[in-house]
């Protein structure tokens, strides 16, 4: 009598124990999954032969480029930097100095909304060059130069920021094609905007791109200029036009390698560059 009792009482617990077991238990495991699918984060490195920036090669040097990368739901943020390795930008603070290395920071902020028709994204992006010598008048009149200071926010062509807006469209997997437009809303005195247009394409299962990227000057940000006495010019320019071929390769867990070969034309200045990037990827 006494085991059937007991047998009793366990049988009632248990009934009463599984919603509770399901609560403490089952229900962290699905937010957690639910948090897994909302949070991610990512940051590695590339490593580049040339650092070509919209068609425009502004390092003169291979360049290394960390990242992170941070997802909150449609929100991300990413922070990157790239580091040229051959002293290549001359010092206009001292004619008789060596040149320094090219350096810059990004700060980018961007919104993406999916739906069925494809992808649209808002951003705000923030460059920075620790190594820009920014020109200015004096109070004699004269051109000089000055360091950019992180915390100095001038507008006009004579802060340590500039601000860019720029808005994406990614379409869906049976209409693999992309438009980007992208404008300097702070600290360019000239305003200057970018608009490239791509699609991607397969080739034996190998991912190709295909590219083309204008603007109109004037502009010095995109270096729309007469390049022996550097005035500015009036005129359209394609600065990246280009076909591309990009390959990820998973190593390990979370770990990938993302490898990429560019052709790129820029027309405005008859030049042309084969750019070979390769990084180490870590995270979800």
């Amino acid at each position: 009598m006494k085991n059937k009792s007991l047998l009793l009482f366990a049988s009632i617990l248990l009934i009463f124990a599984e919603p509770l077991y399901s609560q403490i238990i089952r229900k962290p495991i699905k937010i957690q999954k639910e948090q897994k699918q909302s949070f991610s984060l990512n940051v590695g490195m590339v490593f580049t032969t040339q650092y070509l920036w919209r068609g425009m090669n502004l390092a003169n040097s291979p360049a290394f480029e960390p990242y992170g990368k941070f997802k909150f739901w449609d929100f991300e943020l990413d922070l990157r930097g790239v580091y040229g390795m051959n002293t290549s930008i001359p010092n206009k603070l001292n004619a008789d100095a060596n040149a320094v290395n090219f350096s810059e920071v990004q700060l980018g902020l961007n919104f993406t909304l999916p739906t069925e028709v494809g992808d649209f994204s808002l951003g705000l992006r923030d460059y920075i060059f620790p190594y820009l010598k920014i020109e200015y008048v004096n109070d004699q009149g004269q051109v000089a130069y000055k360091a950019a200071t992180y915390f100095n926010f001038q507008s006009k062509g004579t802060g340590s920021h500039t601000l860019e807006a720029n808005v994406r469209y990614d379409g869906p997997q049976k209409v693999p094609v992309w438009l980007f437009f992208a404008s300097n809303v702070y600290n360019d005195p000239y305003n200057s905007w970018y608009l490239e247009g791509g699609s991607n394409f397969y080739i034996s299962n190998e991912n190709f791109m295909i590219f083309a990227g204008f603007t109109h000057g004037p502009s010095r940000w995109y270096q729309i200029m007469r390049p022996s006495i550097g005035e500015l010019r009036s005129v359209w320019g394609a600065i990246n036009l280009g076909l591309g071929w990009k390959k990820v390769i998973p190593l390990s867990g979370s770990v990938s390698l993302p490898v990429n070969v560019n052709y790129v034309y820029n027309a405005f200045i008859d030049n042309y560059y084969l750019v070979f990037n390769i990084g180490i990827d870590i995270g979800e």
